[in-house]
């Protein structure tokens, strides 16, 4: 009884009675230390009983309110490789230096999530080598300590070679982490840094993005009481993102890659944390950075259970709050997220469970106003959408795939509204219950869609024992809907889910068709089926969708 705790919740009519443990997830902080955070999870009825909430309506508006990239949904290949207890989890060969660019497998999922961009990097950016310009091979593999312990990254030509035939044998468009070694005076030295852009423009490549000086904490960012830390490491920062930016204009003068900061880490990203707007401030005015990045991870996004975006939802407003404080226009990325930092939660995040979390937040960051979303990681430790030794996907994976043919650059507002109205409030609102489940998103379908012009909803629900009765209302909800939902049918923390009750898996080396929609008359509800996400094409077309929008992000 002491490892339990009951509780008694009446809502609907209904008592439940609800369990749960009280162990508390361990939200690791980049700086080392750590904080408790309770998990979150919706009320629980008793097992086997469920209950229908009916007179729930979305409603899809008919204007665009923000525009992300046409890449928007974008994932990372990490420098991260079993180094014992220097990073989270077993890396095994998913490192940029050793995953294998070759496999037909990799390629073909990688092009399955077109347009995809890849971000290379991660916090062993700053010790990167690169065997290019005067840097000899045994210069390029001499150990840098990297968090107390002597750490060789080496990459030669013949690797970033390869690196870039991948890139173009699927179409990808790439961020590139640029390494931050640092003179005896704390200034960049940009001599490795500048051969690798020299080589990547020499070989024709453009990179879309690029980060410098990624989680510098603790210095120089909290440090001194004016933010910016030792005046003299600050300065140098901000000075090395202006040369970083004339290289940029000199190599590339007609398409210049987009330059993104700080990068910092996420226990960084706090409105008490001044380093970040004065460096915002210091670049943008300098005309140095054209985007700010942030770095996050959901710790206490509800582990174990099925959850929704939580702790980044917070820091990204933050985030945004101090971005548009120095700049109207400026766009905010997420180049670093992820369900749980620490190399994820082995047997969760790489399970099901995660992408209850993983749908909601590239339909709320997107809603939010975030340009970008890189997710943490392609491959690797135990959040990677891929499994790091066959490539077999995991559960979050197919969450991208079916997101990259669904979901356009194009947001538009998506209400949900409740018959059950919160008296205290003056316009309609879903009440707690539902508010604390169901969630829904709205966007255009891509432009290259053969149903461009139309929107699609996407919607999570994380009861494990409420159905939705759906009313989908608004621009284009005239005629059948499509549906395609996701089920799990071996549980949440199961490897294997369903779309459309066929079980999701490759063929080989090859992906999978998209199962046929399920199709609804919209003149009735729709069922949303307890612990199930997915998304309903909606049928009519919608004027702000079919006029092209292609505002850059960035």
């Amino acid at each position: 009884v002491s490892s339990m705790r009951w509780c008694l919740l009446v809502w609907g009519g209904v008592v439940w009675v609800a369990s749960t443990a009280p162990k508390a997830t361990t939200a690791s902080r980049i700086d080392g230390s750590h904080q408790a955070v309770a998990p979150r999870s919706p009320p629980l009825l008793p097992p086997g009983e469920s209950v229908t909430e009916t007179g729930v309506t979305a409603t899809v508006g008919d204007s665009v309110v923000f525009t992300t990239i046409d890449e928007y949904a974008a994932f990372d290949i990490d420098w991260w490789h079993d180094c014992g207890d220097c990073s989270g989890g077993d890396w095994g060969n998913s490192s940029i230096l050793h995953i294998d660019l070759t496999s037909t497998r990799l390629r073909n999922l990688v092009a399955g999530a077109a347009p995809a961009l890849i971000r290379v990097g991660g916090s062993e950016d700053n010790v990167a080598k690169y065997e290019l310009g005067g840097m000899s091979l045994a210069e390029c593999q001499t150990p840098t300590p990297f968090r107390g312990k002597p750490t060789s990254l080496c990459m030669t030509a013949f690797r970033l070679d390869e690196v870039l035939d991948f890139f173009n044998a699927t179409k990808s468009a790439f961020i590139w982490g640029v390494p931050y070694p640092t003179t005896d005076t704390s200034k960049w030295n940009s001599t490795n840094p500048r051969a690798l852009l020299s080589y990547l423009a020499a070989k024709g490549y453009t990179p879309l993005g690029l980060e410098l000086g990624e989680e510098m904490a603790p210095s120089p960012l909290d440090a001194g009481t004016d933010g910016r830390g030792s005046e003299s490491e600050y300065t140098a920062l901000v000075e090395a993102y202006s040369e970083l930016h004339a290289i940029v204009k000199q190599l590339w003068p007609l398409n210049p890659p987009v330059v993104l900061g700080p990068s910092v880490g996420m226990s960084d990203e706090v409105a008490s944390n001044k380093f970040i707007p004065h460096f915002i401030k210091d670049t943008i005015a300098a005309g140095s950075l054209q985007a700010v990045n942030m770095h996050s991870y959901n710790n206490d996004g509800g582990w174990p259970n099925p959850g929704f975006l939580s702790q980044t939802k917070v820091q990204a407003t933050t985030m945004l709050e101090l971005t548009r404080n120095a700049s109207a226009t400026t766009p905010l990325w997420c180049g670093e997220c992820g369900p749980h930092n620490g190399g994820g939660i082995n047997g969760t995040t790489d399970t099901a469970v995660s992408s209850f979390w993983y749908m909601d937040a590239l339909g709320e960051l997107a809603r939010m106003g975030l340009a970008q979303f890189g997710r943490q990681a392609l491959a690797g430790s135990h959040y990677g959408l891929l499994q790091e030794t066959t490539h077999t996907p995991n559960p979050d994976y197919w969450v991208l795939w079916l997101w990259k043919q669904m979901m356009g650059s194009q947001v538009l507002d998506a209400t949900l509204t409740s018959a059950k109205q919160n008296p205290s409030l003056e316009s309609p609102s879903p009440s707690p219950s539902v508010a604390d489940m169901l969630h829904v998103y709205a966007h255009c379908r891509p432009q290259q869609s053969s149903s461009a012009g139309t929107a699609v909803l996407a919607f999570v629900n994380i009861s494990p024992n409420t159905t939705h009765s759906l009313t989908v209302a608004g621009a284009g909800s005239k005629g059948a809907l499509a549906m395609y939902t996701f089920s799990t049918p071996g549980g949440t923390n199961s490897n294997m889910v369903s779309l459309n009750g066929i079980p999701l898996e490759m063929s080989g080396d090859s992906l999978p068709k998209l199962p046929a929609a399920v199709l609804k008359p919209s003149t009735a509800p729709v069922p949303i089926p307890p612990l199930s996400y997915g998304f309903i094409a909606l049928p009519g077309a919608i004027e702000a969708c079919t006029t092209a929008i292609h505002r850059e992000a960035a």
